[in-house]
């Protein structure tokens, strides 16, 4: 047997045992069961037939099926169903699909029966007020005993997702898509004996707005591995074209194309296309975006447009960008982060070791400090620098020196055999020096300073010079003048 001979048997070994087709619902303790095959009968066997009530019609299910869901229209429309399903704190399991975007303000229940009296409730939804806005999706026995996640968006996301919910007598479970999400320990129900609704409270109102499928009720807790199954038999396999996709809900959540998302929920929640999307959770806010790559857990978008963005990148673990046409390296709220080029140990934000090769347009700054212009070219490749100031360390670095008591100026003629001699000031690099090993601006600049301040006490002493000689020239004047 040839190598990849080896190869394609090994694939489709893994292919098989992965396959999702040798996984199926439970169907053991079923008490009511609605599959919406083009009617909203009990397919558990327990003659629990529902009645559709209002605005409720059939829909496309999560696999492309015409008619084999329906759709609620969120004011009137419910499926109600035969009373006696469980009462007090029976174990249950209540479970379904649901695909819905953001609702408004008021709770929209997908499942419920019993009062909505303090812990006599069960029901499965969605719930705010105008008192608390934050959105919770989960399970509710009314005022207590609720167990739900909050303003998880990726949930409204217009796409299919299972909901779950588990109670053995005492703890309570809440899974989202195969995956445990919350725990209730120490729970005692009270449901009262109602009738069951689909698509809205018991008696009424709060209907909920989105489609639902596989609707059922458990007269036991599922297990984890179980409801694991059911979301895997169930799970749509069919991904758009071009699509690759790895990682836990690698099957749903995305209807763009060329796109590439490895990682637990990367991608989660994009209808856009020719994303690259690697790491836990990586691309999650991305709904219409184009050409973006994040590469790290939780690189992300950020800010009102992130669900939008275009050709951008976020490196590294938590990086966020807010705008198109944009690059960002890291966390931007985690003042430790470094970033280094030719080197391993990085001490500052950007440590770069080698050579930066700098261009920039003609006219356009190709430095800026805190929005300001610093740095740029001019027509024949020169540094133009904005603004600059040199910060010395020592006032001895200072000219001012010159003025002080003590400091000897060279004497003009000792200074006019030096310039002779050697050709330029003493303290300034020749021509050769400058062309050679270069000069420091902040030293020449203080050195410059020097000799203006040298010059300036030659001007004083020679003022004072002539001074006295225009003051001895006119004594002699006068001392001529009495003698005539």
């Amino acid at each position: 047997m040839n190598y990849s001979t080896k190869i394609v048997l090994i694939l489709l070994g893994l292919t098989f045992f992965n396959s999702p087709i040798f996984s199926q619902a439970p169907t053991n303790g079923l008490v009511a069961y609605y599959p919406f095959t083009g009617n909203v009968n009990d397919a558990s066997g327990n003659g629990r037939n529902g009645t559709i009530v209002g605005g409720v019609t059939p829909t496309i299910d999560r696999y492309g099926n015409v008619g084999q869901a329906y759709l609620f229209n969120g004011s009137n429309g419910c499926i109600t169903a035969s009373w006696d399903i469980l009462t007090g704190n029976a174990a249950r399991t209540m479970s379904l699909w649901f695909k819905t975007t953001l609702p408004s303000g008021s709770p929209q229940y997908m499942l419920s029966w019993g009062a909505l009296t303090t812990n006599n409730s069960s029901i499965l939804g969605t719930y705010t007020d105008n008192i608390n806005p934050t959105r919770y999706l989960g399970f509710f026995a009314t005022n207590t005993n609720m167990i739900a996640v909050t303003d998880d968006l990726q949930y409204y996301d217009g796409r299919w997702h299972l909901m779950t919910f588990t109670h053995d007598g005492s703890t309570m479970r809440l899974y989202l898509d195969g995956a445990l999400q919350r725990t209730g320990t120490n729970v005692t129900l009270n449901t009262l004996n109602t009738p069951l609704a689909i698509g809205r409270l018991t008696f009424g109102p709060y209907y909920f707005s989105g489609s639902l499928d596989e609707v059922r009720v458990y007269n036991r807790a599922l297990s984890a591995v179980e409801v694991q199954q059911m979301y895997s038999a169930e799970v749509s396999t069919t991904l758009p074209t071009d699509v690759i996709k790895l990682g836990t809900n690698k099957l749903i959540h995305t209807t763009g194309t060329a796109n590439m998302f490895v990682g637990t929920n990367a991608g989660t929640n994009t209808t856009g296309s020719n994303n690259t999307f690697l790491g836990s959770t990586a691309g999650i806010g991305i709904t219409s975006g184009q050409g973006n790559v994040f590469l790290g857990s939780s690189a992300n978008g950020f800010g009102a447009n992130m669900g939008t963005l275009q050709r951008s990148g976020a490196i590294g673990y938590n990086a966020r960008v807010s705008i198109n046409d944009a690059i960002v390296l890291g966390d931007f709220e985690n003042n430790n982060l470094k970033v280094g080029i030719g080197v391993h140990d990085p001490k500052f934000r950007l440590e770069v070791k080698g050579v930066i090769n700098m261009r920039a347009a003609f006219n356009q700054p190709a430095l800026k400090i805190n929005g300001l212009d610093f740095l740029e070219l001019g027509e024949k490749g020169e540094f133009i620098v904005s603004n600059f100031k040199m910060k010395y360390k020592s006032e001895n670095q200072w000219a001012d020196r010159v003025f002080k008591k003590g400091y000897v100026l060279m004497p003009l003629a000792q200074l006019d055999e030096y310039i002779k001699e050697h050709e330029h000031l003493p303290g300034i690099p020749t021509a050769s020096e400058a062309v050679e090993k270069g000069v420091s601006t902040q030293e020449m600049t203080a050195k410059l300073l020097e000799k203006v301040e040298e010059l300036t006490r030659y001007v004083i002493e020679l003022k004072k010079e002539n001074d006295s000689l225009k003051k001895d020239y006119k004594e002699l004047i006068k001392a001529l003048s009495t003698n005539k």
